[in-house]
């Protein structure tokens, strides 16, 4: 048996001897104080898109996909399977209606992939009616404000967005042309943004506070300095 071996036995029964631990002293605590913890329970899946498409959440994990009223919830529909999609492949951005389960399209987005989809955010300012989400437009990457409802553009932020904070005034940027290079599922195809694939480690990108509002950003961590 190789050391490396040994050593990779040895932490696992480490792992598994503090897990017991900490499950008893849990255990006995609760008992203690009288208290009895119960976990939630999950509900079962509910299908709410089926018409052979391929659907997907609009937007990052712990991004909420659901309107303040929990009525709508926004999807992106593709009929691109098994590759990575790229610039030249448009997604339709939708909404699904809960009470209904009708899928409503909206717009299309040329930026977009299928681990975060196109970063769709519902707005804090309005958190019924407008979202936020990221797109191709002539020739750079931007995210456009869009009311849900009447379908109208409301503007266009000369850049993307990654998160958006909750009162929907300010958000944080990245180079998702340089994502498609060093993680190539997440970023954006197309030359939306320059890369900056012969610097290393650039003094004027890295992550950027946008504000919402004005369109202006500012960099705030630079990679260099990270």
């Amino acid at each position: 048996m190789t050391k490396n071996k040994k050593i990779m036995i040895s932490l696992t029964k480490m792992l598994l001897l503090f897990m017991l631990f900490f499950h008893f002293a849990c255990c006995t605590k609760a008992k203690e104080s009288g208290v009895t913890v119960r976990f939630p329970q999950p509900s079962e899946p509910v299908q709410i898109t089926e018409n052979g498409k391929e659907h997907l959440f609009a937007s990052y994990y712990g991004i909420n996909s659901w309107s303040a009223n929990q009525r709508y919830v926004t999807i992106l529909q593709t009929d691109i399977k098994y590759r990575l999609p790229d610039e030249n492949d448009p997604a339709t951005l939708g909404l699904v209606d809960l009470e209904t389960n009708e899928f409503i399209p909206l717009t299309q987005t040329r930026a977009w992939n299928f681990q975060q989809g196109c970063m769709a955010h519902w707005l804090g300012t309005s958190p019924d009616s407008l979202i936020i989400f990221n797109d191709f437009r002539e020739g750079r990457f931007v995210s456009v404000i869009l009311n849900v409802h009447t379908k109208k553009v409301i503007k266009i932020i000369p850049y993307p967005v990654s998160a958006v904070s909750p009162n929907g005034k300010e958000a944080v940027s990245i180079n998702f042309a340089r994502l498609r290079i060093t993680r190539t599922d997440y970023g954006y195809g197309g030359n939306g943004q320059n890369a900056k694939a012969g610097v290393q480690f650039p003094e004027d990108d890295g992550l950027f506070l946008v504000n919402l509002e004005t369109g202006e950003a500012n960099l705030i961590v630079s990679i260099a300095a990270g």
